[in-house]
């Protein structure tokens, strides 16, 4: 998001994500949504019942289909989501999950952006094997120098 502020200014910037906010308050869900830092949001479902999955793809189709202009002016704001579900009962399993989703997140960004991965799913498996294959590739190619 730094090169929508450099591109645009803060002001801009600022506009742009109350109005990928905004849209994604207003998805179907029941759950709460938070400004989590810079550019990150968290959405926590208030319904157990609720297919993360589901909506985490309802979530990216529903700002892609915003049409704000991104930095490139050939593209559009688009964004990454990674989810984790499970119970939030203790600090523990608060943590536990938030951990799994930031690194969900990580990985969807990592992966070409615009896609949504859950931690349990064999895509964050793949993805995340993937990663490490390339670190370690990378790592292997340093030590030869």
């Amino acid at each position: 998001f730094k090169q929508y502020n450099d591109v645009y200014g803060h002001t801009a910037g600022d506009e742009c994500l109350q109005k990928v906010a905004l849209a994604m308050k207003n998805l179907r869900g029941g759950g709460i949504l938070f400004r989590f830092g810079g550019e990150e949001f968290l959405y926590m479902f208030l319904d157990p019942k609720e297919e993360g999955g589901l909506f985490a793809e309802e979530l990216r189709r529903c700002v892609e289909g915003l049409r704000l202009k991104a930095a490139n002016p050939k593209s559009y704001v688009t964004v990454s989501v990674g989810f984790a579900e499970g119970s939030m009962d203790t600090e523990e399993e608060y943590r536990t999950l938030l951990r799994k989703a930031d690194e969900a997140l990580y990985c969807a960004k990592s992966s070409g952006r615009n896609r949504s991965i859950g931690y349990e799913r064999t895509g964050f498996l793949r993805e995340k094997a993937r990663m490490e294959r390339n670190r370690e590739s990378a790592a292997d190619i340093e030590k030869e120098k």
